[in-house]
């Protein structure tokens, strides 16, 4: 033992009632370099300095002045820190000796004592005690992994006993084989499956009760799963019965007692098997039924491309059904409709969602119809995205029907706003000659007028009533016409008389409208052979006397030219032609419609019922003929209609 100073300073409390050997004890200590913490010289100061110092050591004398004597004092200091005692003793009597092995001395000194003897003393007792606590230290740890091992021990037990009722009370087969095939284990699930015992099936190869046999070179199901570690496969159970039960089989490859071994499930599939041929069968009998369905279906993959259409819609397009798939769902989609129906269908397929778009489609005589395209995502029983299925419904004659609602009932609000402007105009038209009649009835009553005035009166008077039964007259027959009330009465008509008798009356209306700067001319072309035809002469000469008017209204200057002449088809063909205002491109499909006019405001210019043109257009047409007009803005307006010669 080695008594030189220790390396690392240790704390010692020193326990002597003797001044002077506490003294030169200290000194002693000091001088081999240990720390005294404190020299005290009764056991109660020694516990009070022990509790505030914490020394690593307590050498003590036994015999203590006070109530407690070095031994007693040392059990109650091991109560509060673990630090060595050296007991230091003048006595050697075997009961005071055996009295203090109370106090658990490490070491025992009589004085007068050696300083090697003391110092091999304190640093065997040091060594000791950090011994002890070591293993004390590693006592406490070894318990402690005893501990744990007992309660893995007992953990894995349980673990195995669960394992072992899992596995022998699981719904599906287990198994495990030896990599050669041989059975090591199999669970009673596997016994139920096959009918046969525990140690029968142990005694068999996997290809004896299975079909086909998983461990063959044929079927490389061995080797695919020696790469990828686990498998999964269909197969055939063989029942000791005789029958075959089909199996799935999900293997994958272990380590068991230290061998590479193959754990594998097994499910009885029958029940799945039956419902697939169910599915199968369900699903061939509603594809037949989508085959002859009357509206036209179609279905596209997961990836967009079509792969169906039945016969409705082959008929319809008239290609055959491969010819179809090659062109897809979209190839006899009008080019205008094509984009809207794309983004559509790109937004509701990527969203897997449902779509109902309306479009036109070519059918197989090259025609377009509309048609209404129903599509919804397509999933398999595992809710795996099969693609889109879709029926298209033809609506071609609803659309068309609509449309026709549409515009029948855009006319009816036409008409309805038309007949409140015509209602608005034909009280200002009838208004105006009332007036006029009332004012100058009312002004003839008057006292010493001269014969000038009573005449100028009475030609107003005149003018005016003669406007306002023009105006009666033009609602009437527009009724007749309307009604179909309206009679022709045929006879031998003299076209140049007619003629004549429309330019007296045209001139006599412009004197009277005092338009002196318009020049009327007429044109007397037509062959004599042609100049007596069967027609109604009253109504030929109201058709052109309107026409002439309606050119004299709206022409401020210039000249009014009408005539008659024979056209291709041997009919005659009248002309009214005006250096007038024209007439607007906007107004040429419905210039002829009953209450339309040029200007539909009702403090328009030109005044007029607009019941003119209708009238005309109504009386050619009863007569047997057409009309039609030329006309240029600001350049002027040419009426033509022609009359059959009998």
């Amino acid at each position: 033992m080695n008594s030189s100073s220790p390396q690392i300073p240790r704390r010692i409390l020193i326990v002597e009632d003797d001044t002077i050997i506490a003294l030169d004890l200290k000194q002693r200590l000091e001088a081999h370099n240990y720390i005294i913490t404190d020299a005290v010289s009764t056991g109660e100061e020694a516990i009070q300095s022990a509790l505030e110092n914490k020394p690593e050591m307590i050498i003590s004398d036994i015999k203590l002045p006070g109530k407690l004597n070095g031994i007693e004092a040392a059990i109650e200091i091991q109560k509060i820190i673990d630090a060595p005692v050296i007991f230091l003793s003048a006595y050697s009597d075997d009961a005071l000796i055996q009295f203090s092995k109370h106090g658990e001395p490490y070491a025992y000194l009589l004085k007068p004592y050696k300083e090697r003897e003391l110092l091999i003393a304190i640093e065997i007792s040091f060594y000791k005690h950090d011994l002890h606590k070591i293993i004390q230290k590693k006592n406490v740890e070894l318990e402690k992994e005893i501990e744990k091992r007992i309660f893995y021990e007992k953990s894995l037990q349980e673990s195995e006993k669960t394992i072992r009722l899992i596995f022998e009370n699981a719904n599906d087969g287990i198994c495990v084989n030896q990599m050669n095939g041989k059975f090591i284990e199999i669970n009673n699930s596997i016994c139920n499956l096959c009918g046969f015992e525990k140690d029968e099936v142990t005694s068999f190869r996997p290809c004896d009760i299975l079909s086909p046999d998983p461990f063959s070179e044929e079927q490389g199901l061995m080797k695919e799963l020696l790469e990828s570690g686990t498998l999964v496969f269909e197969s055939n159970l063989k029942h000791k019965n005789g029958t075959d039960i089909p199996v799935e089989i999900k293997s994958r490859m272990i380590v068991f007692k230290g061998n590479d071994c193959i754990i594998s499930s097994v499910r009885d599939i029958s029940e799945r098997k039956r419902n697939q041929e169910k599915i199968i069968k369900a699903r061939d009998f509603y594809l037949t039924i989508l085959e002859d369905f009357p509206s036209m279906i179609w279905k596209c993959d997961e990836n967009g491309n079509s792969d169906y259409f039945n016969k409705t819609w082959l008929s319809f397009t008239g290609r055959g059904r491969m010819e179809e798939i090659e062109a897809g769902w979209m190839y006899s989609v009008h080019p205008e409709d094509k984009k809207n129906l794309q983004n559509k269908f790109n937004e509701s397929f990527g969203q897997l969602k449902p779509f109902a778009i309306q479009y036109r489609m070519m059918d197989f005589q090259r025609n377009y119809k509309w048609v209404l395209n129903v599509s919804k995502p397509l999933f398999d029983f595992d809710g795996a995205f099969l693609g889109n299925i879709g029926a298209c419904f033809d609506i071609d004659d609803r659309f068309r029907y609509e449309e026709e609602l549409r515009s029948a009932k855009f006319k009816a609000e036409e008409s309805d706003k038309l007949k409140s402007v015509f209602l608005a105009n034909i009280s200002h038209e009838i208004r105006t000659p009332l007036n006029a009649i009332n004012g100058f009835s009312e002004l003839l009553c008057k006292p010493n007028l001269s014969q000038e005035k009573i005449a100028s009166f009475q030609a107003l008077i005149s003018q005016n009533t003669e406007d306002l039964i023009a105006i009666i007259n033009e609602i009437i027959d527009l009724s007749k016409i309307e009604a179909k009330q309206m009679d022709v009465y045929w006879e031998k008509v003299n076209i140049l008389s007619v003629l004549e008798e429309c330019h007296h009356w045209i001139l006599n209306r412009i004197e009277k409208r005092k338009k002196k700067n318009i020049t009327i001319i007429l044109e007397r072309n037509l062959p004599a052979e042609y100049n007596l035809i069967k027609s109604d002469g009253y109504k030929l000469k109201q058709i052109i006397n309107c026409l002439l008017d309606n050119s004299l209204k709206f022409t401020h200057s210039g000249r009014i030219r009408f005539g008659a002449s024979v056209d291709i088809d041997r009919k005659i063909l009248f002309f009214i032609e005006d250096t007038g205002i024209g007439i607007d491109t906007a107004l040429k499909d419905h210039i002829f419609n009953k209450f339309r006019q040029g200007e539909e405001s009702s403090t328009r210019r030109y005044g007029g019922t607009g019941l003119g043109l209708p009238i005309v257009k109504g009386l050619i047409n009863l007569l047997g003929g057409d009309v039609w007009y030329d006309s240029k803005v600001k350049q002027g307006t040419t009426f033509f209609f022609n009359i059959p010669i009998a």
